[in-house]
Order: structure tokens, then sequence, then C-alpha cells
């Protein structure tokens, strides 16, 4: 059975239609219109083939998520779009093949989401809880009841995000277009939760605090027991301010990267500062070859992250002034950004597509050096015999 997590108050009655009344300091409910936001068909729900509109809590456009059983539990979607009635009737697979275990609402607008939105998230959420419980993160703030509820949504949020970046690597026939959809539509919910929940922008600060500072601090810890996955930790940025964007902390996530990397790579082929320079090159190159799938999740992450806020799409109101879909440029630049990015093919490249060019004057090889004597210390290695 999958593991059970503190569910804060607000899920309890998620399901109905007016939720009850809620107390001030926890999930502040969004108010409650009778009126449907919008009449106008947001697109066509795959499984009724009915037109979906925003702002009716039985045909709100949402999304599925299916949960994924494994070592631990994994969170996917291929952004197919129903309705809660489909789903009550029975919706439990998509065309894609993928299975339909939860849905969580396309936000559309602002007056949707006061309207229905928000209650079809609650009832999402809950329904992935016990998935969630699987991705608690051991940081100071992330500990005691109060924080569960407000972690449960940042993890489910950031699984999703970090899965469908695996499969754009991973597979060559996954469209962009909806990566793409992903990406604002997992912005759009978390800025929506946001604002109803006056804590979750202020965990996600505080969590992306402690997590920079764990990186620097001396003596150096194993930072794999409090943030066992790095992709998906990534989608906090999206709630964080300077100084703790990613932009300007990329330097820091990119040595924890490289630390994490090192384990990946053969023994014989750790960099090692008195390699002669043929091998230096090869150890480089080994070191690519055997890093560059993490490599790319943090650059397809990284990419919308810094562009939403270069284009001032970090805001509810510029989500909303496009219902949460993302236009013809966007997509047509992320289609060819896309397949640069599988393509990537060294270092230097690297550092390109995350806005680090300060990062090609360094000797690459005394970086990977580093990385080879902290991911020791930090006993990221552990079960690895050297030669």
């Amino acid at each position: 059975a999958l593991q059970r997590v503190y569910k804060p108050e607000w899920w309890e009655d998620s399901n109905l239609v007016e939720p009850k009344a809620r107390k001030n300091g926890g999930y502040r409910q969004a108010e409650v219109r009778t009126k449907p936001a919008s009449q106008e068909a947001w697109g066509t729900d795959f499984f009724l083939k009915t037109p979906v509109l925003p702002g009716e809590l039985d045909r709100h456009p949402c999304f599925e998520v299916a949960v994924v059983l494994g070592r631990l539990p994994s969170l996917t979607t291929s952004m197919a779009c129903l309705c809660r009635e489909s789903f009550e009737q029975g919706a439990r697979s998509t065309d894609f093949g993928l299975s339909v275990n939860a849905i969580l609402p396309y936000p559309c607008s602002w007056q949707a989401w006061c309207t229905c939105g928000s209650t079809l998230a609650s009832k999402g959420l809950q329904q992935l809880a016990d998935a969630a419980g699987f991705y608690q993160l051991k940081l100071p703030s992330c500990e005691g009841a109060d924080a569960a509820g407000l972690e449960a949504i940042l993890n489910i949020l950031g699984e999703i995000w970090k899965t469908t970046c695996i499969s754009i690597v991973k597979n060559n026939e996954y469209e962009s277009e909806r990566v793409m959809m992903c990406f604002v539509t997992l912005h759009f919910l978390l800025l929506c939760l946001a604002e109803e929940h006056e804590a979750l922008r202020s965990q996600a600060r505080k969590s992306v605090e402690e997590f920079l500072e764990m990186v620097q601090q001396k003596p150096v810890v194993n930072l794999k027991s409090f943030v066992p996955d790095l992709g998906r930790f990534l989608v906090r940025f999206l709630l964080a301010d300077s100084p703790l964007t990613l932009k300007e902390n990329l330097s820091i996530i990119v040595s924890e990267l490289f630390c994490r990397n090192v384990r990946w790579v053969h023994p014989d082929m750790w960099p090692e500062s008195d390699s002669s320079p043929e091998l230096q090159e090869e150890q480089v190159q080994a070191s690519f070859d055997a890093s560059q799938f993490g490599m790319k999740l943090l650059v397809f992450q990284s990419y919308y992250i810094l562009r939403s806020r270069e284009l001032g799409l970090d805001s509810i109101a510029a989500l909303e002034a496009c219902q949460g879909k993302p236009d013809s440029d966007a997509l047509q630049a992320f289609q060819r950004d896309c397949r640069e990015i599988k393509d990537m093919e060294s270092y230097q490249e690297f550092f390109l597509w995350l806005q680090l060019e300060a990062y090609l004057e360094r000797d690459l090889h005394a970086m990977l050096c580093a990385a080879v004597l902290e991911s020791e210390d930090r006993g990221y290695n552990y079960g690895i015999q050297r030669p």
C-alpha cells in the first residue's frame, strides 16, 4: 500500500461544490461564484467527445495524472483534456494508453479557478496524496504537520514537471507542444494555489534557501538524504524571488549536479588532477557521456523557468491573458530549441543553454576533478570501488 501522509483540513471536504469556510492562516479558499466563468468551449473532452467549458464544475477542462508504480511511484501526464463528468463516468485510460488515476484542472482564468478550479484541484491533490508521501524532503523547513500539506503540493507538481522532462529526453516522438503545455499549466496551477495558500510561496522560498545554503556550507553533508531528487525540487524556483531565483543560483545547482553525476561515470574515468592532457580529454568526454541525460533534464527544466521570467509570463494575469495556452510563437521557438537541447553534445553547449557564459573560460577538467572530490566527501559514491 502507498504510504499515507498528513492531509490538511481543506482536503477532507474538497469534493463539495461549496467547500466549508476555512480558518485564517491555513488554506484560503477562493471566492466561489455561482455563474460559470465562461460559456466558450476551451477544448474537447477526449472521452466524451464533448466541449469542455471553463467555470462549469462538471465540464471544466482538466488533465489526467497517472500513478506509475515502481521502487518509488511516479506521477506523469500526457496532458489529455477531459472533465470531471467523464472521469466519474469511467475514463481511466487516455488515447496514449496512459492510466487516469486522478485529474487536475487547467486553470484557464482566475474567475474559472475561483468558480470551480480550486475545488477540482483540491480533490485531485487528495487523490495523489499517498504517492506524495514518497517524495518528502528532510530539510528543516519541510518537517512537521504544518509543512506537510504544502510540501505535498510542491512535490506532486514537481514530480509531474520532472517526469514530463524525462519523457521528452527519452522519447523522440514525445511532442514538444505537450511539454510546453505542461510547463505553462503547472506554472499557472502553482501560482493559483500560491494565491490561495498563503504559506505556499514562503514554504517554497524557505526550502530553496535552506538547500542553497547546505550546498555551500562546510563541512559538507550528504544532500541526497535531504533532497533525494534534484529534478523534482527545481519547480520551487517558480515561486522564488531575488536573491533566490534560479538565474541567480544556477552555478550552485550546476555544482551540485556535477557532484551527483560522478556516480554515473565509470571509476576508471573519474577526472584526476595529475592526468596527462590526452587522458584529461578522455575523462571529460567520459563524464559528459555518462552525465548528459541529467544535464539535459536540467536544461529543459531551467529553460522554461528562465524564459518565463524574461517574457513576463510569471504572474496569474499574464498567464490568464493567454488562457493558460502557449502562443504559436512560443511553441515554434520551443520546438526548435527542443531539438537542439536533445542534440547537445558538450559541456560548452550545456553552459550556453543555462546562460553561464563565464563558465566557458573556466578549466573544465579542474571543475570535474573538484566534483569528484566533493562527491566522495558527501558520500554520494557509496559502494563504488575505485581501481
